[in-house]
């Protein structure tokens, strides 16, 4: 895949009805029958992840191995840019980490505070980031 490219990030989509459009979309955007019947049966499998990896501006909808491939690139569902960062600091340890310094150095607890815009754009250069559907969907590069 490659990953020059940055995620299509549309607008919110909440609604069952709007998410159904979307799945639509990507099925109609297939060109062959059997692809578009391979993205329905993804998204049976996996919600709303699947459009979101379609919006990828490397994701194959006509590869025969579209299954395989989502399911390496997909790494995590979150409800907001918060928890996603919440997830990534807790997941690398550094929460843990930092508290266990802390509290072996006597440095009070609140006084170090996360950069989240920094730790947001360091996920972008590890993830590809797709907000869709009020939800931040996590694949790897």
């Amino acid at each position: 895949m490659n990953h020059e490219h940055q995620p299509q990030t549309p607008e919110h989509k909440t609604t069952p009805a709007e998410i159904a459009q979307d799945l639509v979309a990507a099925i109609n955007a297939a060109v062959t029958i059997e692809a578009g019947v391979r993205i329905g049966l993804l998204y049976n499998d996996h919600g709303p992840a699947v459009i979101a990896y379609t919006r990828l501006p490397d994701t194959n909808l006509e590869d025969p191995d579209l299954a395989r491939n989502f399911s390496e690139a997909y790494v995590a569902t979150h409800p907001s840019r918060t928890a996603a960062i919440e997830a990534e600091l807790t997941d690398q340890g550094w929460i843990a980490a930092t508290e266990e310094h802390c509290n072996r150095h006597g440095i009070p607890p609140g006084l170090l505070q996360w950069n989240h815009d920094a730790v947001w754009g360091a996920m972008n250069e590890m993830y590809d980031l797709v907000d869709y559907a009020g939800r931040i969907y996590v694949f790897w590069k």
